[in-house]
């Protein structure tokens, strides 16, 4: 079930903190393999291909080889390619995801944004991953990013919607934490770090800034 959010929460938004960052912890095989079939096996290059996709979702089915079980969650596309994930995924369980939202930079005007994610929902992607407007982040204007976001969620319908913050254009921690917990309390089913194209990506200060927000939404 998707995410219905809350109502804009100024209490909670000023009460979250980030979470410690976790000292060394061992690495368990089960552990990797968890985390493997949580995986969105992605492709957002220039020159994607139909082919390039389809090649992509069979290692996506059996990323360990043949005679292992373990899959990935989703294979994310852009949204011209999602016909071809479809028709390469089907009956395999693993779902569709796309990027939209004038992904990566998100600077599109609202109703711009709210169109394309209409659009890859009738396409029939299971998941859409849409960026936030950094200015608003970092001037501290959440409630606009609350209702921006807001705008997308009921955009997606019952799609899955998953928010990239683009953590490493954010600045600090404390700045992350906030942005994870108002697009939690606007209705995303996920908080995700970067597009992967950024110069500064996926750390494990910012994930744990992230779980901060999260920890305290559920």
């Amino acid at each position: 079930m998707p995410n219905t959010g809350i109502p804009f929460d100024e209490g909670l938004l000023q009460s979250v903190r980030p979470m410690a960052v976790p000292g060394n912890l061992p690495t368990r095989g089960e552990d990797a393999r968890a985390a493997l079939r949580c995986l969105d096996l992605t492709t957002l290059g220039a020159t994607d291909t139909d082919e390039d996709v389809r090649r992509l979702c069979l290692k996506g089915v059996r990323p360990l080889g043949y005679g292992r079980d373990d899959r990935v969650a989703a294979v994310c596309v852009y949204p011209a390619l999602v016909d071809a994930a479809r028709g390469a995924l089907s009956g395999t369980g693993i779902r569709v995801a796309t990027v939209d939202a004038a992904f990566p930079h998100g600077q599109a005007l609202l109703r711009t944004r709210v169109a394309e994610v209409e659009h890859v929902r009738e396409l029939g992607a299971d998941e859409i991953d849409v960026v936030i407007r950094r200015p608003l982040a970092l001037a501290g204007r959440w409630r606009e990013l609350y209702d921006e976001v807001r705008a997308m969620r009921e955009a997606a319908g019952d799609r899955c919607l998953k928010t990239i913050l683009a953590t490493g254009e954010l600045g600090d921690s404390d700045t992350i934490t906030r942005a994870a917990a108002v697009c939690l309390m606007a209705g995303a089913d996920f908080v995700k770090t970067s597009t992967g194209k950024e110069t500064v990506n996926a750390t494990l200060e910012a994930g744990a800034a992230m779980c901060g927000a999260v920890r305290a939404f559920h």
